[in-house]
């Protein structure tokens, strides 16, 4: 998965998630580049990776809310709503899957084309005509 991430195109993720949801650079690269990086090189080394994974999305959503998660204030550039947070997790997470699956699908793809010439079809039944 680490070397996968590595692949990501995240300045066009960041570009796109910009024009689109009005997304932050900074807080994508704080997110995805550096926190989400740190949280894969330690996931081996726990006994518990799901636990280690909801636990960073916790904090992800206590910072980005701020204090909208106590007060319930309209949204501002200092924290979010839950349903804006929701909508460009959505969004970014897309985006990524995205780059992702390019990854996995572009070479299961050559690889299925390569061994095209060598599958053996079965004989058609004959034609009524």
């Amino acid at each position: 998965m680490r070397r996968s991430w590595e692949k990501v195109d995240f300045e066009s993720v960041r570009n796109q998630s910009a024009l689109v949801c009005n997304c932050r650079h900074e807080e994508l690269v704080q997110l995805l580049e550096i926190e989400f990086v740190a949280l894969l090189d330690s996931l081996p080394k726990t006994t518990e990776p799901v636990r280690e994974v909801m636990t960073w999305a916790d904090k992800c959503c206590d910072r980005l809310m701020g204090s909208n998660r106590i007060h319930n204030n309209s949204e501002d550039r200092g924290s979010m709503s839950s349903r804006s947070i929701l909508i460009r997790w959505g969004y970014v997470t897309s985006q990524v899957m995205r780059d992702l699956v390019r990854f996995v699908v572009i070479p299961s793809l050559q690889v299925i084309d390569f061994c095209r010439p060598f599958v053996v079809t079965p004989p058609s039944a004959p034609s009524k005509s």
